[in-house]
């Protein structure tokens, strides 16, 4: 394999060849962003990590290859390996699960807290995943584009789930999430086509951009009474989402965040609600009936845009009514 180091030869930097076995360096402490990629090493399929290694960037390994094993040696004091997948911090964090590892089914340790960022990303064969019961933290893009998988549960102590953390699952059908989640990140669940139903937790106060993006099989949605914010594309092209209930803390409702949700119908906007996106709800062709207060302040350019059926029912004089008129949209007055 032929290798770059840093100057000190602390770093390895990049890799290439067509070895399948690859054992980093002794006095290696740190590997790289980049590192190895799958044009760049092709043939790879286990990658040792020497005693010495000490960091691996998130973005090392990129998760297109197919390993099929990690091995660490014996005196490494941050890493350990597991029938081939890697593990840090004594099994409490798994790091990388091999693409390449061709299994359908994968139990997560009971010691591991933390799935690390893009741990599972790009697996193409996994279809159930049993996470630990001690997991308190989903990472980044831990399971994007794990096409296969159809159903997970989170165990009760999950706080946070991370940007991208199930981005493009289009298998995933079902996921339940517990009472302790604190946040969702962006995009968490974007372009889960498959997905039908999700039920946010009470402690979950914004839904983040694009975080239920492109869910096109979603029909339902249940959001706590705290949510203050839904933000950009969070719900846009959701197109088989006919119904949803706000909250009645929400305040704003961020650009896009509807917009081609084909298939609803109705919408009642809470009193809080200050802010309407630009294009919120735009090509939102079956919208029919909006409900509004006169607590509304802004309503961003286009944001009823191609929702030819629409009538909006709001105060008379509110400056909803304003915006009604003079984008030629059908208004109701109401008490």
């Amino acid at each position: 394999m032929e290798t770059k180091l840093s100057e000190d030869g602390k770093r390895l930097i990049e890799c290439k060849g067509d070895d399948a076995r690859y054992t980093t360096p002794r006095g290696v402490f740190v590997i790289t962003s980049f590192t190895f990629g799958k044009q760049e090493c092709p043939s790879l399929k286990t990658l040792c990590l020497s005693e010495d290694v000490c960091s691996i960037d998130k973005y090392a390994i990129s998760s297109r290859m197919e390993l099929e094993a990690f091995e660490v040696a014996p005196g490494n004091s941050r890493y350990g390996a597991i029938d081939g997948v890697l593990f840090a911090s004594e099994e409490r964090v798994l790091v990388k699960f091999p693409g390449g590892a061709n299994k359908e089914r994968y139990n997560v340790p009971k010691s591991v807290e933390v799935i690390a960022d893009f741990a599972f990303s790009y697996n193409s064969t996994l279809r159930e995943i049993n996470l630990s019961d001690a997991l308190k933290t989903i990472g980044e893009g831990a399971f994007e584009h794990c096409v296969a998988l159809t159903k997970i549960e989170t165990p009760e102590r999950v706080k946070e789930i991370k940007a991208d953390a199930f981005e493009g699952c289009y298998s995933l059908k079902s996921i339940s999430l517990p009472a302790s989640l604190n946040v969702v990140g962006s995009s968490a669940f974007n372009r889960c086509s498959a997905l039908t139903s999700i039920v946010v937790p009470e402690n979950v106060d914004k839904i983040k951009s694009y975080t239920f993006h492109s869910c096109s099989s979603l029909t339902s949605v249940a959001l706590p009474d705290g949510v203050k914010s839904i933000d950009d594309s969070a719900f846009s092209e959701c197109c088989s989402l006919q119904s949803l209930v706000l909250p009645e803390k929400l305040a704003h409702i961020g650009d896009c965040a509807f917009c081609e949700c084909s298939s609803l119908k109705e919408i009642v906007l809470p009193k809080n609600v200050r802010h309407i996106g630009a294009r919120a709800f735009c090509d939102c062709e079956s919208l029919t009936k909006l409900v509004a207060s006169d607590e509304i302040k802004k309503i961003g350019e286009d944001a009823f845009d191609r929702c030819d059926l629409l009538t909006i029912y709001a105060p008379k004089g509110s400056y909803i009514e304003r915006y009604a008129r003079k984008h030629n949209i059908d208004f109701a007055a109401i008490d």
